[in-house]
């Protein structure tokens, strides 16, 4: 399965090419309307053509490239129901699934960042399992002061005074493990790449050489200037 991302520096915004090269049909996933030739282009270099062209929700932070690269490339559109948008396209309810060869794309409704959105959540057959691998969760996912993301199991603890660094979890980076890391030297930013990189460099051991690449660009640009 390809699996490869575009970045707007302008309006951080990220969009993919995805799907199966076995079976030449890949997809885009919240297309950036200044990035269109470049799908086409990166396509074409894959030698497997655009068969589907996907939004989480109506996009109010870029100007969309879903019916420029439609009218291009004669793909299909598919936006979450009730998206209240006029043109052509097809309109997925929660749990519907969408196949492009060995990929399996399941649209997810999740509602909250815009009335009408979806996460889509993709698996590859070649992998052995109709399970799913990644989301493309399209904003539906930001954490604040107030969100986390927990394992289960997981330890409790009565005293509201401490905190469990050793049990997985997503959360903002705390001051005192800046501290530590700034005490021995690092700057700000650097501090920050050193606990990330730490917290995912077995996960990205485990990615295929492609991905794992792919996934140290994304963390290095994720982190530009997420400090001061």
């Amino acid at each position: 399965m390809l699996l490869r991302p575009f970045l707007n520096d302008a309006g951080s915004c990220a969009s993919y090419l995805f799907g199966c090269t076995s079976h030449a049909k890949l997809a885009v996933v919240d297309p950036h309307a200044d990035f269109v030739e470049d799908y086409v282009a990166a396509a074409a270099a894959i030698g497997a053509p655009i068969a589907a062209v996907f939004e989480t929700h109506v996009q109010a932070d870029h100007v969309s490239g879903l019916p420029g690269l439609v009218e291009r490339t004669g793909a299909t559109a598919y936006l979450p129901a009730g998206a209240g948008v006029a043109f052509d396209h097809v309109a997925l309810e929660d749990g519907e699934v969408v196949e492009l060869g060995n990929t399996l794309v399941t649209a997810i409704a999740t509602p909250g960042h815009a009335p009408a959105h979806h996460a889509y959540t993709v698996a590859d057959r070649r992998r052995g399992s109709d399970e799913p691998w990644l989301v493309f969760s399209g904003d539906s996912l930001l954490i604040g002061d107030k969100c986390a993301a927990h394992t289960v199991p997981y330890v409790e603890a009565k005293n509201s005074s401490i905190t469990f660094e050793h049990e997985a979890h997503t959360s903002k980076i705390s001051e005192d493990m800046l501290f530590y890391a700034k005490s021995r030297g690092l700057d700000d930013e650097a501090a920050v790449a050193l606990v990330v990189s730490g917290f995912v460099r077995d996960v990205i051991q485990q990615l295929p050489m492609e991905f794992a690449v792919e996934a140290q660009k994304l963390i290095g640009v994720s982190l530009e200037g997420s400090v001061g």
